[in-house]
């Protein structure tokens, strides 16, 4: 169990025992269950034994720093309106979000499965190819964040076939939503604290859920800022941003599936400190084709698709839906 913050443990999750090929069937029978359990109460957990390489998160972070520290020209380039359609990939300048009421105070760059320009379904919402800044090699860049796309879809969906065993649906419930998905990065930067108290630091990113199945986040240790909100006192819990231990939330589609079951958590991100922050947001969002028909049966069959639910709150924060 992690540590209580806010009257609040936030779950510790080992999940190496369900990735051992030599582990009791009793031992994976408890992550399922952590995992469940995680999923019931705040909706977020801390994550270790995942197999990612420490080498591996630390170089990503270091390409987040890379990308953020070119010119602000040279970032302008690759921003996300340029991109073909809706495939919303590549730079987001600060202040182009607005999760919450105000302007978010960070600064965000989009990467996913490279869809290429000729491919019929470029420029569909979220599919497309990707930017890459010409002044950083693909060694310093490319490569690595590559790496880790790969390294995080394989984790995503080992957490996805063990929610599936901790759901009484089938252990093979999510393997339609698995099949050609949609997973994107997005490299965060925060800047630092402007203001002369942390008590009035700009919030870097507001109040909200995720809008997919599962986020994966990649934290600079001991560069904290990611708050969750306590479902019942409403207090803002800090998960706190420690080396090689990945956060995961749940997201808006796995509560829609689990019929509120399973929690989508608001939170937000604020750097309080006067130091850059960097994180890797990786979102899971799955097939989009995918309804949200509860897996209970409760539904009618017209629920909308994962892909109309996340383009309409992706495309609203970004104002490009007016309500």
């Amino acid at each position: 169990m992690g540590s209580p913050r806010n009257g609040f443990p936030v779950p510790l999750i080992d999940i190496s025992p369900f990735l051992s090929s030599t582990t009791t069937a009793e031992s994976r029978k408890h992550v399922i269950q952590q995992v469940r359990s995680a999923c019931q109460q705040l909706g977020f957990f801390e994550l270790i034994g995942h197999g990612i390489p420490i080498s591996l998160q630390r170089e990503v972070l270091l390409c987040a720093e890379r990308l953020f520290n070119l010119p602000l020209e040279e970032k302008l380039a690759m921003l996300m309106s340029k991109s073909p359609g809706l495939s919303k990939r590549g730079y987001e300048a600060v202040g182009g979000q607005v999760l919450d009421k105000k302007p978010d105070s960070k600064e965000g760059f989009y990467i996913g499965i490279e869809i290429p320009a000729d491919d019929p379904r470029c420029g569909e919402f979220s599919m497309g190819p990707n930017f890459w800044p010409e002044a950083l090699s693909d060694e310093e860049f490319k490569e690595p964040v590559m790496r880790y796309h790969a390294e995080g879809v394989r984790v995503h969906e080992t957490l996805l076939h063990i929610i599936a065993m901790a759901l009484p649906y089938g252990d093979d419930v999510f393997d339609n939503l698995m099949t050609d998905p949609v997973a994107n990065i997005k490299l965060l930067h925060y800047p630092p604290n402007p203001a002369s108290s942390a008590e009035d630091a700009p919030v870097g990113a507001g109040t909200h859920t995720d809008f997919g199945s599962i986020t994966i986040l990649l934290q600079q240790p001991n560069h904290h800022g990611l708050e969750a909100l306590h479902p019942t006192n409403k207090a803002w819990i800090p998960i706190l941003a420690q080396e090689d231990v990945l956060i995961v939330n749940i997201g808006d589609l796995l509560q829609k599936w689990t019929n509120g079951i399973f929690k989508s958590p608001l939170h937000r991100a604020i750097n309080a400190s006067p130091h850059h922050r960097y994180s890797v947001p990786f979102f899971y969002h799955g097939n989009l084709g995918t309804r949200l028909s509860p897996l209970d049966g409760s539904g009618d069959g017209t629920e909308e698709t994962a892909g109309e639910h996340i383009a309409g709150k992706l495309l609203r924060s970004f104002g490009d839906i007016k309500d």
